[in-house]
């Protein structure tokens, strides 16, 4: 192992570490090594000004991460609807603190996987959830019936669906 390799392992341990003080995350957060920037994104404690930054971030798992993290601020989130990693975007509909208005956007215009993601979190509009009962991949409609904040207008729709095993998910709520 070369000592560069052994810098980056200790740096990298050390935005995994839970005791790590938030101004030293922050400093991580500008760090040189992708992996140490991810693992900085997902940590707890990591400052909001430097998730800001790492949602920034020239590679998408990185940004993801930022993406993902309850401490990402809302306008933060909402300008991560624009990106084009569909890793980013399923991180982002899978965000409870993501803006209830990101999450429609998200529904109406991305991949069927951030389609889903929106179906599956309880922070999407209740409007959203009933246009996306009518989507036509029968597992973004299974995961509008597994969501507990499906209106009965949504899950009353998916209990006629031609799918059964939509139909099933939706008897099940």
């Amino acid at each position: 192992m070369t000592t560069t390799t052994r810098r980056v392992r200790d740096r990298q341990r050390l935005a995994t570490t839970r005791s790590t003080p938030p101004a030293t995350l922050a400093l991580l957060a500008s760090d040189t090594n992708w992996r140490v920037r991810e693992s900085v994104g997902e940590h707890p404690s990591t400052p909001a000004a430097a998730l800001a930054l790492l949602a920034h971030d020239r590679r998408g798992r990185v940004r993801g991460a930022a993406a993902l993290h309850p401490s990402t601020p809302a306008a933060v989130l909402a300008t991560m609807a624009s990106d084009r990693s569909e890793c980013v975007l399923v991180r982002l509909a899978r965000n409870p603190s993501t803006p209830a208005a990101t999450l429609a956007n998200l529904a109406i215009r991305c991949y069927w996987e951030v389609r889903e993601k929106v179906a599956l979190n309880s922070s999407t509009p209740q409007a959203t959830l009933v246009r996306l009962a009518s989507d036509n991949r029968y597992g973004v409609r299974v995961a509008v019936a597994r969501n507990p904040a499906a209106p009965a207008a949504a899950l009353a729709l998916l209990a006629t669906d031609s799918d059964e095993f939509v139909r099933h998910a939706a008897v099940r709520s």
